[in-house]
């Protein structure tokens, strides 16, 4: 039997997530390829599946009555995911349907009224107020979010097992490793002190090199060195901010 790992079965699914059979080559080689990119992998092939999920949203799955109420629960998707979803091309009818079906779910939360209201007791208290407000928040996760996070941790899994493979070893050490929300991930994935020490030993050097070209920006950036120029330490101040943070959408 090969083995098997959770990929989407159909974007937009009620139950997005589920298990097919298919051996971890493929995530093995998308993550090598990742590691010839710049930045943290993991950031770069959780992007991709979320734009990978959002157009199937809109192409595929906009009548999907599970996936609509899940939206409808989380008052539409997260901020970074909604205006992904603006950037895909064509894409207007179906957000149109989408967010129009979140209006009308947002709007029957909100106190309705008969006529002219001449009294301020219409008006909510500040406690009501707070209840109402409560009524509008999102009532469950992005779904994006979630088929992002799970496809991310689908590869950090594969990484984890993998540091030890004479191919993925030296991509991931002449990579820029893992930003540290990831690099947290994977300290709580591993799956034994083995794992984890291994993790530790590629990610130290990595960010011990990242530590130094930030010092030589420092130093050049002192009236008395400007004449050197700048090498490769030049962006090291952008990769540290997506070091720390996590790669720019």
């Amino acid at each position: 039997m090969p083995e098997t790992m959770p990929l989407a079965i159909r974007i937009g699914e009620e139950v997005s997530m589920a298990s097919l059979p298919i051996s971890h080559s493929r995530a093995y080689h998308q993550l090598l390829e990742a590691l010839q990119e710049p930045g943290c992998p993991i950031c770069r092939l959780g992007q991709r599946a979320a734009e990978q999920y959002l157009d199937g949203l809109l192409y595929e799955s906009v009548n999907d009555v599970g996936l609509r109420e899940r939206i409808r629960k989380a008052r539409g998707l997260c901020h970074r995911h909604a205006w992904m979803l603006a950037n895909i091309h064509g894409g207007s009818l179906g957000i149109a349907i989408i967010y129009r079906d979140v209006l009308h779910a947002v709007l029957q939360e909100l106190p309705q009224r008969a006529g002219v209201e001449r009294h301020l007791s219409f008006w909510p208290t500040s406690s009501q107020g707070e209840t109402q407000a409560q009524r509008l928040a999102p009532q469950g996760p992005c779904p994006a979010c979630e088929q992002q996070a799970e496809m991310e941790r689908i590869y950090i899994q594969e990484l984890l097992r993998r540091l030890d493979d004479l191919t993925l070893r030296p991509a991931f050490e002449a990579s820029a490793g893992l930003c540290l929300p990831h690099f947290r991930s994977a300290l709580r994935q591993a799956e034994n002190s083995a794992q984890r020490r291994a993790l530790i030993e590629a990610q130290r050097p990595i960010w011990q090199r990242l530590l130094d070209e930030l010092d030589e920006f420092i130093r050049k950036n002192d009236y008395r060195f400007r004449d050197e120029g700048f090498g490769a330490e030049g962006d090291s101040w952008l990769r540290a901010l997506a070091t720390i943070s996590g790669e720019r959408d």
